[in-house]
């Protein structure tokens, strides 16, 4: 996964605030992406966050807060991969670039493509869009050095963060041992031993869910998300057959192949 969909997917979530307050978190990209004149967060921000993520990561990007401005960065290219910048413009007119964000995927039709990118649906997310409004993608390049926008009190917090993690993982470790899964479908809303079971082996595979409380919450489902956009799978943020076999072959762990009918809570877990 490229170093873009890290950064840019590490923000999924961040979400304008309606009325007169304004996140704090959106005037920082565009703070620190050098766009000191904006001050609110309904001043549109995908460009802002675009150049936002490409800058922290070291990439060549364009300096603009429009989104028509990226037309003139990067190398075009007809084969897009994923962390490739996706424009889209009305009818998908290069004069009309209306959007502008990181490619991860295509639908499983071909008809729509995943785009994770900022102000959508005025928050980061990844969204599923209609391929004809594509109006081309763009392939980055590298600059010679990469500059760490992260201010020192943020760094100092970030790195509590971190050490608190990594404390919890060497008190409390998860035997690898005795980490499987079932072949049961999990979504959000469910409850009980096979989501604690789920949440255990996201954490060990690198998809932060936090606590391993056996509820299947927004935080489980975006691990799961990024499980599968990782794994170049449809997002549906269920755990799904696929998605079942790469969390098992990244751990290098079982699935059972028994079928049943497991209560979640008062839901009924259905069958593969």
């Amino acid at each position: 996964m490229s170093k873009l969909i890290d950064i840019a997917s590490a923000e999924l979530g961040t979400t304008e605030i309606e009325g007169a307050r304004h996140n704090h978190r959106i005037l920082k990209y565009a703070h620190e992406a050098g766009f000191d004149w904006v001050n609110d967060d309904e001043t549109p921000w995908c460009s802002i966050f675009l150049n936002w993520v490409t800058h922290k990561a070291g990439y060549e990007r364009s300096k603009d807060a429009r989104s028509k401005s990226w037309r003139d960065v990067g190398r075009v290219v007809k084969n897009p991969q994923p962390g490739d910048v996706i424009l889209f413009g009305t009818k998908g007119s290069l004069d009309k670039i209306y959007h502008v964000g990181i490619f991860t995927g295509f639908s499983e039709d071909g008809r729509k493509v995943f785009c994770l990118g900022g102000n959508q649906t005025n928050a980061v997310s990844i969204s599923k869009m209609w391929r004809f409004e594509v109006a081309g993608y763009r392939r980055l390049e590298t600059t010679s050095s990469v500059i760490d926008l992260t201010g020192e009190e943020d760094t100092q917090e970030v790195k509590k963060i971190t050490e608190k993690k990594q404390l919890q993982h060497i008190t409390q470790p998860v035997p690898k041992s005795s980490l499987y899964l079932h072949a049961i479908r999990l979504r959000k809303g469910h409850e009980g031993e096979e989501v604690s079971r789920l949440q255990e082996v996201l954490n060990a595979a690198g998809f932060d869910c936090g606590e391993v409380d056996g509820v299947f919450g927004e935080k489980t489902k975006k691990a799961v998300v990024m499980a599968q956009l990782k794994a170049g799978l449809r997002m549906t943020g269920k755990t799904n057959r696929k998605t079942r076999k790469y969390l098992a072959k990244t751990l290098d762990i079982d699935i059972r192949p028994e079928l049943f009918k497991s209560l979640l809570g008062k839901k009924i877990l259905g069958r593969i």
